[in-house]
Protein backbone atom coordinates (compact mmCIF):
# COMPACT_ATOMS: atom_id res chain seq x y z
CA UNK A 1 0.00 0.00 0.00
CA UNK A 2 1.84 2.65 -1.43
CA UNK A 3 1.35 7.01 -2.65
CA UNK A 4 -1.89 7.57 -1.48
CA UNK A 5 -2.56 11.16 -0.85
CA UNK A 6 -3.02 11.03 2.95
CA UNK A 7 -3.87 7.64 4.70
CA UNK A 8 -2.32 4.08 3.32
CA UNK A 9 -4.90 1.89 5.01
CA UNK A 10 -7.59 3.41 7.40
CA UNK A 11 -8.88 0.84 9.86
CA UNK A 12 -11.35 2.93 11.93
CA UNK A 13 -14.45 4.59 12.55
CA UNK A 14 -16.80 6.48 9.95
CA UNK A 15 -16.69 10.06 11.96
CA UNK A 16 -15.01 11.62 14.87
CA UNK A 17 -18.60 12.59 15.87
CA UNK A 18 -21.18 10.93 18.24
CA UNK A 19 -24.18 11.99 15.66
CA UNK A 20 -25.97 10.18 13.68
CA UNK A 21 -24.76 10.57 9.95
CA UNK A 22 -26.16 13.16 7.87
CA UNK A 23 -25.44 11.97 4.30
CA UNK A 24 -27.14 8.69 3.94
CA UNK A 25 -30.23 6.65 3.57
CA UNK A 26 -32.58 6.80 6.65
CA UNK A 27 -32.41 2.85 7.74
CA UNK A 28 -28.19 3.98 7.46
CA UNK A 29 -28.30 6.63 10.03
CA UNK A 30 -25.84 5.13 12.93
CA UNK A 31 -22.61 6.03 13.79
CA UNK A 32 -20.30 2.64 12.68
CA UNK A 33 -18.04 2.07 15.11
CA UNK A 34 -14.77 0.54 13.91
CA UNK A 35 -12.62 -2.32 16.02
CA UNK A 36 -10.99 -5.34 16.00
CA UNK A 37 -9.46 -5.36 12.50
CA UNK A 38 -6.07 -7.42 12.02
CA UNK A 39 -3.61 -5.80 9.51
CA UNK A 40 -1.14 -8.67 9.22
CA UNK A 41 2.35 -8.99 7.20
CA UNK A 42 1.64 -5.79 4.87
CA UNK A 43 4.28 -3.44 3.14
CA UNK A 44 2.76 -0.17 3.79
CA UNK A 45 4.95 2.82 2.78
CA UNK A 46 5.33 6.52 0.95
CA UNK A 47 2.24 7.22 1.51
CA UNK A 48 1.06 11.20 2.35
CA UNK A 49 -0.27 11.47 5.80
CA UNK A 50 -0.13 8.00 7.50
CA UNK A 51 0.84 4.38 7.08
CA UNK A 52 -2.15 3.18 8.97
CA UNK A 53 -4.97 5.21 10.72
CA UNK A 54 -8.14 4.88 12.44
CA UNK A 55 -10.48 6.52 15.17
CA UNK A 56 -12.25 3.87 17.57
CA UNK A 57 -9.53 0.86 16.57
CA UNK A 58 -10.17 -0.95 19.95
CA UNK A 59 -9.05 -5.04 19.71
CA UNK A 60 -7.33 -4.06 16.42
CA UNK A 61 -3.99 -6.06 16.09
CA UNK A 62 -1.24 -4.41 13.61
CA UNK A 63 1.15 -7.09 13.15
CA UNK A 64 4.13 -8.01 10.86
CA UNK A 65 4.18 -5.11 8.86
CA UNK A 66 7.00 -3.02 7.15
CA UNK A 67 5.76 0.36 7.26
CA UNK A 68 8.60 3.34 6.20
CA UNK A 69 8.47 6.56 4.77
CA UNK A 70 5.10 7.80 5.61
CA UNK A 71 3.82 11.13 6.08
CA UNK A 72 5.82 11.06 2.44
CA UNK A 73 4.06 15.28 1.95
CA UNK A 74 5.40 16.63 4.83
CA UNK A 75 1.57 17.60 5.97
CA UNK A 76 2.87 19.95 9.40
CA UNK A 77 -0.10 21.26 11.61
CA UNK A 78 -0.64 24.86 11.58
CA UNK A 79 1.39 24.75 8.25
CA UNK A 80 -0.24 23.02 5.61
CA UNK A 81 -2.80 21.21 8.11
CA UNK A 82 -5.51 21.98 10.31
CA UNK A 83 -4.46 18.91 13.01
CA UNK A 84 -2.06 16.73 14.51
CA UNK A 85 -2.07 13.15 13.13
CA UNK A 86 0.93 11.97 11.30
CA UNK A 87 2.34 9.03 11.83
CA UNK A 88 3.76 5.46 10.41
CA UNK A 89 0.97 4.32 12.58
CA UNK A 90 -1.51 6.59 14.35
CA UNK A 91 -4.33 5.56 16.62
CA UNK A 92 -6.95 6.45 18.57
CA UNK A 93 -9.19 4.82 21.18
CA UNK A 94 -7.10 1.54 21.00
CA UNK A 95 -8.13 -0.30 24.30
CA UNK A 96 -7.28 -4.04 24.24
CA UNK A 97 -5.17 -3.31 20.82
CA UNK A 98 -1.96 -4.91 20.08
CA UNK A 99 1.20 -3.59 17.72
CA UNK A 100 3.79 -5.93 17.56
CA UNK A 101 6.33 -7.18 15.40
CA UNK A 102 6.66 -4.53 13.01
CA UNK A 103 9.33 -2.92 11.14
CA UNK A 104 9.00 0.97 11.35
CA UNK A 105 11.64 2.90 9.96
CA UNK A 106 12.35 6.43 8.80
CA UNK A 107 8.28 7.66 8.92
CA UNK A 108 8.54 11.56 8.95
CA UNK A 109 6.46 11.90 12.10
CA UNK A 110 6.19 9.73 15.17
CA UNK A 111 6.89 6.05 14.07
CA UNK A 112 3.57 4.72 16.29
CA UNK A 113 1.13 6.84 18.14
CA UNK A 114 -1.38 6.06 20.43
CA UNK A 115 -4.11 8.63 21.25
CA UNK A 116 -7.02 8.91 23.69
CA UNK A 117 -7.43 5.61 24.89
CA UNK A 118 -5.38 2.69 25.65
CA UNK A 119 -6.49 0.66 28.55
CA UNK A 120 -5.09 -2.86 27.89
CA UNK A 121 -3.29 -2.15 24.97
CA UNK A 122 0.39 -3.20 24.05
CA UNK A 123 3.14 -2.44 21.93
CA UNK A 124 5.64 -5.15 21.78
CA UNK A 125 8.46 -6.42 20.13
CA UNK A 126 8.70 -3.66 17.03
CA UNK A 127 11.60 -2.09 15.77
CA UNK A 128 11.38 1.57 15.38
CA UNK A 129 13.92 3.40 13.70
CA UNK A 130 14.16 7.01 12.01
CA UNK A 131 11.31 8.70 13.38
CA UNK A 132 11.11 12.02 13.24
CA UNK A 133 10.12 14.09 16.88
CA UNK A 134 9.28 10.47 18.91
CA UNK A 135 9.53 6.87 18.21
CA UNK A 136 7.08 5.43 20.31
CA UNK A 137 4.15 8.22 21.03
CA UNK A 138 1.61 7.94 23.97
CA UNK A 139 -1.46 10.52 24.44
CA UNK A 140 -4.03 11.06 27.00
CA UNK A 141 -5.11 8.04 29.03
CA UNK A 142 -5.28 5.85 31.48
CA UNK A 143 -5.29 2.08 32.58
CA UNK A 144 -2.39 -0.53 32.14
CA UNK A 145 -0.59 -0.30 28.70
CA UNK A 146 2.54 -2.62 28.10
CA UNK A 147 4.98 -1.45 26.05
CA UNK A 148 7.81 -4.15 25.72
CA UNK A 149 10.74 -5.51 24.09
CA UNK A 150 10.74 -2.85 21.36
CA UNK A 151 14.10 -1.39 20.22
CA UNK A 152 13.73 2.47 19.54
CA UNK A 153 16.43 4.02 17.52
CA UNK A 154 17.68 6.85 16.12
CA UNK A 155 14.47 9.35 16.98
CA UNK A 156 14.77 12.30 15.04
CA UNK A 157 14.91 16.00 16.34
CA UNK A 158 11.71 17.68 14.73
CA UNK A 159 11.24 20.86 17.06
CA UNK A 160 12.34 22.18 20.50
CA UNK A 161 8.56 20.07 22.13
CA UNK A 162 9.25 16.88 20.23
CA UNK A 163 12.87 16.78 20.04
CA UNK A 164 13.47 12.94 19.63
CA UNK A 165 12.68 11.15 22.58
CA UNK A 166 12.84 6.72 21.92
CA UNK A 167 9.18 6.57 23.68
CA UNK A 168 7.34 9.85 24.69
CA UNK A 169 3.91 10.39 26.53
CA UNK A 170 2.24 13.29 27.46
CA UNK A 171 -1.47 13.16 29.78
CA UNK A 172 -1.10 9.52 29.94
CA UNK A 173 -0.21 7.49 33.25
CA UNK A 174 -0.02 3.74 33.98
CA UNK A 175 2.40 2.52 31.33
CA UNK A 176 4.32 -0.33 31.39
CA UNK A 177 7.77 0.45 29.62
CA UNK A 178 9.81 -2.65 30.22
CA UNK A 179 12.66 -4.63 28.20
CA UNK A 180 13.06 -2.28 25.65
CA UNK A 181 16.79 -1.23 24.08
CA UNK A 182 16.08 2.53 23.67
CA UNK A 183 19.63 3.63 21.05
CA UNK A 184 20.85 6.95 20.44
CA UNK A 185 17.62 8.71 20.39
CA UNK A 186 17.74 12.63 19.69
CA UNK A 187 17.21 13.66 23.11
CA UNK A 188 15.98 11.44 25.73
CA UNK A 189 15.22 7.42 25.64
CA UNK A 190 11.90 7.64 27.94
CA UNK A 191 10.24 11.07 28.28
CA UNK A 192 7.16 11.51 30.30
CA UNK A 193 5.16 14.76 30.92
CA UNK A 194 1.71 16.28 31.67
CA UNK A 195 1.55 19.44 29.07
CA UNK A 196 -2.27 20.31 28.87
CA UNK A 197 -5.44 20.98 31.00
CA UNK A 198 -7.20 18.53 29.37
CA UNK A 199 -9.27 16.28 31.25
CA UNK A 200 -9.00 11.99 31.20
CA UNK A 201 -11.99 10.23 32.54
CA UNK A 202 -13.61 13.32 34.27
CA UNK A 203 -10.54 14.39 36.11
CA UNK A 204 -6.96 15.83 35.10
CA UNK A 205 -4.85 14.09 33.11
CA UNK A 206 -1.39 12.96 34.93
CA UNK A 207 1.79 11.47 33.99
CA UNK A 208 1.50 9.12 36.76
CA UNK A 209 1.81 5.46 37.38
CA UNK A 210 4.55 4.73 35.03
CA UNK A 211 6.93 1.79 35.49
CA UNK A 212 10.11 1.81 33.95
CA UNK A 213 11.12 -1.49 34.20
CA UNK A 214 14.22 -3.67 32.41
CA UNK A 215 15.32 -1.69 29.79
CA UNK A 216 18.81 -0.96 28.09
CA UNK A 217 20.02 2.32 27.60
CA UNK A 218 22.90 3.40 25.35
CA UNK A 219 23.43 6.71 23.73
CA UNK A 220 20.69 9.05 24.57
CA UNK A 221 21.97 12.52 23.67
CA UNK A 222 20.50 14.44 26.58
CA UNK A 223 19.44 11.73 29.11
CA UNK A 224 18.33 8.19 29.58
CA UNK A 225 15.11 9.24 31.43
CA UNK A 226 13.48 12.05 31.81
CA UNK A 227 10.68 11.94 34.04
CA UNK A 228 8.35 14.49 36.58
CA UNK A 229 9.39 15.26 40.39
CA UNK A 230 6.53 13.81 42.14
CA UNK A 231 4.04 16.10 42.38
CA UNK A 232 0.10 16.21 41.91
CA UNK A 233 -0.35 15.07 38.92
CA UNK A 234 2.59 12.88 38.72
CA UNK A 235 2.62 10.31 41.46
CA UNK A 236 3.72 6.84 42.17
CA UNK A 237 5.87 6.08 39.74
CA UNK A 238 8.38 3.58 39.07
CA UNK A 239 11.95 2.92 37.59
CA UNK A 240 14.39 0.31 38.28
CA UNK A 241 15.93 -3.00 37.24
CA UNK A 242 17.42 -0.73 34.05
CA UNK A 243 20.99 -0.82 32.64
CA UNK A 244 22.43 2.14 31.62
CA UNK A 245 25.52 1.62 29.04
CA UNK A 246 28.03 3.82 28.55
CA UNK A 247 29.07 6.77 31.35
CA UNK A 248 27.11 9.68 29.54
CA UNK A 249 23.93 8.14 29.77
CA UNK A 250 22.35 10.79 32.84
CA UNK A 251 18.93 11.28 34.16
CA UNK A 252 16.72 14.22 34.45
CA UNK A 253 14.07 15.51 36.69
CA UNK A 254 11.55 17.63 34.91
CA UNK A 255 9.07 20.26 36.08
CA UNK A 256 5.77 19.00 34.32
CA UNK A 257 5.89 21.60 31.95
CA UNK A 258 5.77 23.84 34.99
CA UNK A 259 2.97 22.10 37.23
CA UNK A 260 6.29 21.96 39.65
CA UNK A 261 7.73 24.85 41.07
CA UNK A 262 11.52 24.65 39.78
CA UNK A 263 12.74 26.13 43.50
CA UNK A 264 10.51 22.99 45.29
CA UNK A 265 13.20 20.69 42.75
CA UNK A 266 16.03 22.24 44.00
CA UNK A 267 15.61 22.14 47.63
CA UNK A 268 15.38 18.47 47.22
CA UNK A 269 18.47 18.27 45.50
CA UNK A 270 20.17 20.62 48.17
CA UNK A 271 18.79 18.19 51.16
CA UNK A 272 20.57 15.56 49.12
CA UNK A 273 23.65 17.65 48.98
CA UNK A 274 23.48 17.04 45.30
CA UNK A 275 25.45 19.77 43.08
CA UNK A 276 24.42 18.24 39.39
CA UNK A 277 21.96 20.21 37.89
CA UNK A 278 18.36 18.45 37.83
CA UNK A 279 18.05 18.46 34.04
CA UNK A 280 21.42 16.12 33.67
CA UNK A 281 21.48 13.73 36.78
CA UNK A 282 24.62 10.79 37.32
CA UNK A 283 22.62 7.99 38.34
CA UNK A 284 23.61 7.85 41.97
CA UNK A 285 22.05 11.89 42.06
CA UNK A 286 18.83 10.26 40.41
CA UNK A 287 18.81 7.43 42.76
CA UNK A 288 18.92 9.62 45.84
CA UNK A 289 16.21 12.49 45.01
CA UNK A 290 14.44 10.36 43.10
CA UNK A 291 14.38 6.91 44.89
CA UNK A 292 14.06 4.97 42.03
CA UNK A 293 16.73 2.39 40.05
CA UNK A 294 18.30 1.26 43.38
CA UNK A 295 18.61 -2.23 41.43
CA UNK A 296 20.24 -0.66 38.18
CA UNK A 297 23.64 -0.49 36.86
CA UNK A 298 25.82 1.71 34.84
CA UNK A 299 27.63 -0.32 32.00
CA UNK A 300 30.39 0.30 30.15
CA UNK A 301 30.16 1.02 26.53
CA UNK A 302 31.46 -0.96 23.15
CA UNK A 303 31.71 -0.47 19.59
CA UNK A 304 28.42 -1.09 18.40
CA UNK A 305 26.11 -0.21 15.84
CA UNK A 306 22.32 -0.84 14.61
CA UNK A 307 22.32 -1.28 10.50
CA UNK A 308 18.83 -0.11 9.87
CA UNK A 309 19.55 -1.39 6.34
CA UNK A 310 20.31 -4.31 7.03
CA UNK A 311 18.20 -4.28 10.38
CA UNK A 312 20.95 -6.01 12.74
CA UNK A 313 22.45 -4.67 15.90
CA UNK A 314 26.12 -5.83 16.24
CA UNK A 315 28.10 -5.17 19.89
CA UNK A 316 31.68 -6.24 20.05
CA UNK A 317 32.75 -6.54 23.38
CA UNK A 318 29.84 -6.66 25.55
CA UNK A 319 30.44 -6.46 29.15
CA UNK A 320 28.66 -9.03 32.07
CA UNK A 321 27.28 -6.15 33.34
CA UNK A 322 24.83 -5.77 30.19
CA UNK A 323 22.97 -8.95 31.39
CA UNK A 324 20.77 -7.81 34.45
CA UNK A 325 18.25 -10.14 36.24
CA UNK A 326 15.19 -8.53 36.56
CA UNK A 327 11.44 -9.72 38.17
CA UNK A 328 9.14 -11.00 35.60
CA UNK A 329 6.60 -8.67 34.31
CA UNK A 330 3.18 -9.48 34.52
CA UNK A 331 1.69 -11.00 30.87
CA UNK A 332 5.11 -10.63 29.42
CA UNK A 333 6.51 -14.21 28.45
CA UNK A 334 8.74 -13.81 24.99
CA UNK A 335 11.33 -11.59 24.18
CA UNK A 336 12.23 -9.90 21.36
CA UNK A 337 13.00 -12.99 19.01
CA UNK A 338 9.65 -14.63 20.43
CA UNK A 339 11.67 -17.22 22.76
CA UNK A 340 9.67 -18.02 25.96
CA UNK A 341 11.14 -15.95 28.94
CA UNK A 342 11.08 -19.01 31.51
CA UNK A 343 11.49 -18.94 35.23
CA UNK A 344 14.52 -15.99 35.14
CA UNK A 345 13.21 -12.39 33.38
CA UNK A 346 16.78 -10.34 32.08
CA UNK A 347 16.88 -6.46 30.97
CA UNK A 348 16.43 -5.63 27.67
CA UNK A 349 14.87 -7.02 24.73
CA UNK A 350 17.01 -10.31 24.16
CA UNK A 351 17.40 -11.84 27.16
CA UNK A 352 21.36 -12.88 28.41
CA UNK A 353 23.52 -11.21 26.61
CA UNK A 354 27.21 -13.01 25.94
CA UNK A 355 30.33 -11.56 27.04
CA UNK A 356 32.35 -10.27 24.10
CA UNK A 357 31.08 -10.12 20.33
CA UNK A 358 26.88 -10.35 19.94
CA UNK A 359 25.16 -9.95 16.55
CA UNK A 360 21.12 -9.84 16.63
CA UNK A 361 18.95 -10.11 13.36
CA UNK A 362 16.60 -7.69 13.95
CA UNK A 363 13.91 -8.32 11.40
CA UNK A 364 12.18 -10.38 10.41
CA UNK A 365 11.31 -12.15 13.61
CA UNK A 366 9.04 -14.98 14.64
Amino acid sequence: IRYAKTLGLDIGSETWGTSSLADTDDDQKRIMIGGSNHVINNVIEHNGLCGVAGWNTSGSVIRGNIIRNNNRLGFESKINAGWEEAGGIKVHAFGNGVIEGNLVLDNEAAGIWIDNGYKGARISRNFVSGSLGKGIFVELGEGRMLIDHNVVAYTRNYSDFYAGDGIYSHDAADLVITNNLLYHNARYGVHGQVVSGRQFAKKPVETSGHQIMGNIFIGNNRAAISMPFPGKQSQNNHSDYNVFIGKDEHMAINNNQGRIDREHIQKALDQAQITSAYGQLPLEDWQKVMLMDKNSVQAPACRMIISAGEVTMTAMEAASTWTLPMPQVEGVTKDYFGRPIGEQNYAGPFGPITVGHNRWLLWPIR
